[in-house]
């Protein structure tokens, strides 16, 4: 079963299923003995686009960990995204690799793109894995990665085609919370173990940075903090500006926030855009913090307003209380995990066929711009009520 919405590369991704899987048992290609669990050693695991969903492949990686305590674990992930994975004690090295097929790179750059993956095959294939996971569960990377790794055992869904070209393929049975679908990966492979939560186990020095910082700001230890994430990688998950200035008032006057607009380096003028609407005072921290040190700073934030994007899932792995706003994504796929939290989200005929890339409703972004700034603000209070009494 193809799970792609978008018609063309579903036409793209069954003419190379029909295609490759005669030929591929024709020529015997892939008839070759499985390795035993016991024998692996060496693992390639991937995942290799975006922040977000790197983040909600941590609490699988404990489980890989754990069915194979006698393998060293090597994890290809974007440049972006390394900050994620850096600490993680179940990591023994990272590998960087910015795929084309996923980020966009200039024309007159491919000949160094070319040159750039046939160089890191060359490394993943001399590295001799003994079993390659795509977290992902994409043609892509099963294909120009997990295939050609050289890996005996290649593990993985065959949601987007390419299922004759793994070894192990996960059955998948329907709609799963994307946490819920890397756990599935080990599962199928016989792990049972506690997967670990979103912790980007941060560091004594980034807990160091983020006082400073805040104290630079100002903000004395122990003071009211709402963090705000404007931005975001798909700009059809993100909710108006202007919206968010009016909750940000608002948490000021009722109950005297400090409010704190996150983001990556590539935000810091959505951060301003937002300070320019607020008619009190924030604090722009956009382009300020790594990814851990944002995880330090939402542990101490007594409440986190989100688009769909990966600070919602780096919140989550905080347990920060959280107010979720989605627009064209799903929240039985990336919606938020933290004990507190609410949704916010408008239940649209035109879900169904959304790939988040591109509105095609007739009001255009009617998913968001349905959205007003009272149910957020509502929404806050109900999570605020057990801590503050309303003003």
């Amino acid at each position: 079963m193809l799970r792609i919405i978008n018609k063309r590369k579903r036409i793209v991704a069954q003419t190379l299923d029909y295609v490759g899987y005669p030929l591929f048992k024709a020529f015997s290609l892939l008839r070759s003995d499985k390795k035993p669990i016991k024998d692996i050693k060496n693992i390639l695991a991937v995942r290799s686009a975006y922040i977000g969903d790197v983040v909600l492949t941590i609490p699988a990686i404990k489980l890989l960990a754990d069915r194979f305590p006698q393998a060293k674990i090597c994890f290809l992930t974007s440049s972006a995204a390394k900050n994620v994975l850096e600490k993680n004690p179940y990591i023994d090295e990272i590998i960087t690799y910015d795929a084309p097929w996923f980020y966009r790179f200039y024309p007159w750059r491919r000949y160094s793109a070319l040159s750039d993956y046939v160089r890191l095959l060359k490394m993943i294939r001399a590295k001799k894995f003994d079993m390659a996971i795509d977290f992902r569960g994409d043609l892509r990377d099963i294909l120009l990665i997990i295939f050609l790794s050289g890996a005996n055992r290649r593990v993985s869904y065959g949601i987007t085609g390419g299922g004759y070209l793994l070894t192990d393929v996960v059955p998948y049975e329907g709609q799963k919370h994307k946490v819920q679908f890397h756990l599935d990966i080990l599962r199928t492979l016989g792990a049972n173990g506690i997967p670990d939560t979103m912790n980007l186990y941060p560091s004594t020095e980034d807990s160091s940075t983020v006082e400073r910082l805040l104290q630079e700001q100002g903000l004395k230890q122990g003071a009211i903090l709402a963090g705000l994430h404007p931005g975001g990688r798909v700009k059809l998950k993100c909710w108006d500006i202007k919206y968010y200035a009016e909750v940000a008032d608002a948490l000021t006057k009722r109950y005297g926030m400090n409010i704190i607009i996150t983001g990556g380096p590539d935000e810091v003028d959505i951060g301003e855009a937002l300070l320019r609407f607020m008619k009190r005072k924030g604090f722009n921290l956009c382009g300020k913090l790594s990814l851990r040190q944002l995880q330090v700073l939402m542990k101490k934030m007594d409440l986190f307003i989100t688009n769909d994007t990966a600070s919602l899932h780096i919140a989550s792995g905080a347990n920060t209380p959280t107010i979720a706003i989605f627009g064209p994504s799903e929240v039985w796929d990336t919606g938020p995990l933290s004990e507190k939290r609410k949704i916010i989200i408008k239940e649209l005929s035109c879900r169904t066929t959304c790939d988040t890339y591109r509105c095609r409703n007739k009001n255009y972004h009617e998913c968001l711009k349905s959205i007003k700034p009272d149910e957020v603000i509502e929404a806050c209070a109900e999570i605020l009520e057990s801590k503050f009494t309303k003003g």
